[in-house]
């Protein structure tokens, strides 16, 4: 459990962080930084990085007794049930458990769905020069277009998007190739994983939240930068399909939430220069520094503390007896006190004390 609160802190730092950067350079710098920052987050607490700090053993023979006593109460207490621990897994495991029901659920739902066959549709898929193929169906469960799937990725639109004029669906479809491209379902998934793991810390519920956003508004200005005059019909398009939460958080959808924040970002989007790529780089940067300073100094202690074992040399020095006063010294031995220009004065020697025979 340590080693999870160290995680959580040093994660909590990286939110808080990135927080204030969303609050005050969302407008001046590219949308995809903040995606970025999110899995920088999100991937500290995952990973359980810890460093131990070596002890000379010669260091520690030579304080046989304390080193020893120190070993012994730097390890955790054992005693008793590990009551915090069990609530956290417990709550953990069902988290997990409940995301991944309604994720397959939702798998089986969309199996369902009909290929579309429209030539049109086909041909505005093969343009955007994806590697992976991309099956495009029609589903009646939904009531707006999403992506899921990593390997084979799918999107699905709703009943009656033949009905759409050609701007909206070349729009529609280039919105759902970018979230494919961008590779936004896997990083759903990692964003969804943290979730379950620290679900305890108020700090990673806030970057889950503003991560579904700065996905969506990332990927609106990926769709901006491939449209010569698109931004009032994307805009359009998105009102028209109105704010509608998907059913499953692990998958992209095109109106997901905060509409009104993403048509005001389409409205003000403007082409990036050099200098906005070159600040977001540095900030991204800085923040996988401040992920390995924090990896470098998370404590090892779950880690249990070796028991040292004495010199022969120490356990000599520590087991001889303390003479009684008055002993002469060996040979070789320093006096008790020398003081320049006096002689040296020796521990005075006990005389013997005569033993008479016993008379017969």
């Amino acid at each position: 459990m340590t080693t999870l609160w160290h995680m959580t802190a040093s994660a909590s730092v990286l939110i808080a962080a990135t927080v204030c950067l969303r609050s005050l350079l969302l407008d001046r710098l590219g949308k995809e930084l903040f995606p970025a920052l999110w899995l920088v987050a999100a991937v500290r607490l995952l990973a359980p990085v810890t460093v131990s700090v070596p002890v000379p053993a010669r260091a520690m023979a030579l304080l046989p007794a304390a080193a020893a006593g120190t070993a012994q109460t730097a390890q955790p207490a054992a005693d008793g049930f590990p009551w915090l621990t069990a609530l956290w897994l417990a709550v953990a495991i069902t988290a997990a458990a409940v995301m991944l029901l309604r994720h397959l659920s939702g798998l089986r739902r969309y199996a369902l769905a009909l290929p579309v066959c429209d030539g049109s549709v086909r041909v505005l898929v093969d343009a955007f020069g994806l590697r992976r193929t991309v099956s495009v169906r029609e589903c009646q469960t939904v009531s707006t277009p999403l992506t899921y799937g990593f390997l084979r990725p799918v999107i699905l639109l709703p009943k009656g998007w033949d009905r759409w004029d050609r701007r909206e669906l070349e729009l529609v479809l280039t919105h759902e190739l970018c979230h494919i491209r961008r590779l936004d379902v896997p990083a759903k998934y990692i964003l969804t994983a943290a979730l379950c793991v620290h679900w305890f810390n108020p700090f990673v519920w806030a970057m889950y939240a503003l991560a579904q956003r700065d996905i969506e508004l990332a990927c609106d200005e990926a769709v901006l930068r491939r449209t010569a005059d698109g931004r009032a019909a994307y805009a359009m398009a998105l009102i028209g399909l109105e704010e509608r939460r998907g059913t499953d958080m692990l998958l992209s959808g095109f109106g997901l939430r905060a509409v009104r924040e993403r048509v005001t970002e389409i409205m003000r989007y403007r082409r990036r220069g050099l200098r906005s790529f070159l600040a977001g780089a540095a900030i991204v940067a800085c923040s996988l520094t401040v992920f390995a300073a924090a990896a470098a100094a998370s404590p090892a202690y779950d880690e249990p503390i070796p028991t040292p074992t004495p010199s022969p040399v120490a356990f000599e020095m520590y087991s001889q007896p303390i003479p009684a006063r008055g002993t002469p010294p060996p040979a070789g031995a320093l006096p008790e006190r020398a003081v320049e220009g006096e002689e040296p004065v020796y521990p005075p020697t006990p005389t013997p004390i005569p033993v008479e025979a016993p008379q017969s």
